[in-house]
């Protein structure tokens, strides 16, 4: 149907500007990002996180149940190539080539029966040792507690590990690891060391935490305070050297 001239001026007589700029600025919020999108961002690297250990864990289980219907032969033969892995990734540590040693006991955990948790714990002792030549450490330190968690009185394990932990200013950590160690070999001299060096890095840390505390309180306060023509200069905190508590004085 043909509309003529009249027909046409009075339809665009009745599209109010109103009603177009509405039109466009609906279809301009349409794409607007809620709240809900950005606190499912925030969220999403947790959720990601729970996924992968879920995902281990089945892996795992199902890892275990194959085993669990091998004969004891089938799983000491496959004991024995994960050794011989390990051997080998051994010779590429010694000859410097980290990476394909990291490789190769790879192969070696994911070859050796669960069951065998003393040698799988050797294994990624070896795989965080090269980790750690990798200047790696987070990977490597945890390594070391996967191995840990297998052999807990694994000394070698241990030690790397508190090592790391001071390595990445965790000396709470590497503290507590050198006085296990001291307890399964009293004569360990790192551990022997640790223990008389590390008092003093656990207070610097202390009072580094602390101060940082107190910067993030006096950060709040002034947004408190200066509506009312205060800040937090005109509070005072003494701290009493008996008890290590502080006491507050207020002043103008």
């Amino acid at each position: 149907m043909n509309m003529d001239k009249e027909d046409y001026d009075k339809k665009k007589e009745d599209s109010s500007p109103h009603e177009e700029f509405q039109d466009a600025f609906d279809t301009f919020q349409a794409p607007k990002p809620s709240e809900d999108k950005f606190q499912d961002v925030e969220g999403s690297g947790e959720e990601d996180e729970a996924e992968a250990v879920d995902e281990e864990k089945r892996l795992e289980n199902e890892r275990r149940a194959k085993e669990d219907k091998m004969s004891p032969e089938e799983r000491n033969t496959l004991k024995e190539e994960a050794l011989e892995l390990k051997k080998k990734g051994n010779e590429a540590y010694l000859s410097g080539d980290n990476e394909a040693a990291f490789q190769l006991y790879s192969q070696a955990i994911n070859t050796c029966p669960l069951t065998f948790t003393e040698d799988r714990s050797y294994i990624y002792s070896n795989m965080a040792a090269s980790r750690l030549k990798q200047d790696r450490k987070e990977e490597a330190k945890d390594l070391c507690s996967t191995a840990i968690e297998l052999n807990p009185s694994y000394v070698k394990a241990l030690a790397r590990r508190a090592t790391l932990y001071e390595g990445l200013d965790k000396p709470h950590e590497a503290f507590e690891d050198a006085k296990k160690i001291l307890e399964l070999d009293p004569r360990h001299k790192e551990s022997l060391s640790a223990i008389q060096r590390l008092p003093d890095k656990i207070k610097e840390k202390d009072e580094k935490m602390k101060a940082e505390m107190f910067d993030n309180l006096k950060k709040l306060g002034n947004m408190v305070l200066n509506p009312f023509g205060f800040s937090t200069e005109n509070f005072k905190f003494t701290q009493d050297p008996n008890t290590g508590g502080y006491s507050v004085n207020f002043s103008k």
